[in-house]
């Protein structure tokens, strides 16, 4: 579907502090695609629990954008003076306005996600445009022009240069056709993590919902932290994992985190399929399966009969 934000933070915050740090990761995000002139927002409705009367959402307020800035200001003052009374820590602050290209202009919008349904499928912040004819959403249409690549490493230096200093930052940001789950790699054409052992992680995810039987017979009854650390720790999983990427058409783009960016529309399936088979499958090898483990701890437990 669109631009998918997924913030985090070290540090216990009350629930308004998220709903700031959402609205000012929103902020500056339209900002920044207001000053080239490709999303020029026009009002921000304030919802609660949906985005329409339909799916029992409520209207509590409408802004016309005259002055972005000003208009976010204020909307800022009434979120901090009414956000319990209001409920606003239900809300979803959406952003409504018009995606211009070279050729082709669409209705989008940008959404804060305080509500916590809404948050889980939609994430912190999301962005998108609604579809016009050949084009399913924004992100599809920016992988059918091949502008992927010109947006995505911008986009991305903006969203960190904005977390610089704050409490909440960016813990994954997706470019998906389709709204994205953590684990899901299907509709996947870009995807930015905090580094590559995040990325196994996240892979890792993928993997409980295979339905192998070695999965559900070595690796289900692994302790999940300890599994994925002794792969981690050992150097030749990184070096598979570049292998891979390269074979995968799959691009990795560095720094203080990374980003995947994908060359081929089913990049990151291939990366999966591959990454499964060669590391998480072979790590496995040696294990043993469950109904071992469990004979295993039946025997043990035979000793305490008599002491029953």
């Amino acid at each position: 579907m669109g631009i998918y934000i997924r913030l985090s933070s070290p540090t216990r915050i009350s629930p308004i502090e998220w709903a700031l740090s959402r609205l000012d990761y929103c902020y500056r995000t339209i900002r920044y695609f207001q000053q080239g002139e490709v999303f020029l927002p026009t009002t921000v409705k304030v919802w609660i629990n949906a985005t329409t009367e339909t799916l029992g959402g409520n209207l509590k307020r409408e802004i016309p954008i005259t002055n972005l800035y000003n208009d976010v200001k204020i909307l800022l003052s009434w979120i901090k003076d009414a956000f319990y009374r209001e409920e606003l820590f239900s809300s979803i602050i959406v952003f409504e306005g018009t995606w211009q290209f070279n050729h082709v202009k669409f209705a989008g919008f940008f959404s804060v996600n305080n509500e916590y349904a809404w948050r889980q499928a939609y994430h912190d912040v999301e962005i998108d445009a609604y579809g016009k004819g050949e084009y399913e959403d924004l992100v599809d249409y920016l992988w059918k022009e091949h502008l992927i690549d010109t947006i995505t490493p911008k986009f991305l230096d903006e969203v960190k240069r904005e977390g610089r200093g704050k409490p909440a930052k960016p813990r994954e940001i997706y470019f998906s056709i389709g709204a994205p789950e953590y684990g899901e790699i299907v509709n996947l054409v870009a995807l930015h993590l905090r580094d590559w052992r995040a990325f196994v992680d996240f892979l890792y995810s993928r993997l409980r919902k295979d339905k192998a039987s070695w999965i559900k017979n070595k690796v289900a009854p692994i302790d999940r932290s300890f599994f994925l650390s002794s792969i981690k720790a050992q150097k030749v999983v990184q070096s598979v994992l570049k292998r891979l990427l390269e074979e995968s058409l799959l691009v990795e783009q560095g720094g203080n985190s990374v980003t995947y960016i994908a060359r081929g529309r089913e990049s990151f399936i291939n990366f999966y399929k591959r990454f499964k088979e060669e590391v998480f499958k072979s790590a496995t090898k040696e294990l043993p399966e469950a109904d071992t483990l469990k004979k295993k701890i039946k025997k043990g437990l035979e000793g305490i009969e008599t002491l029953v």
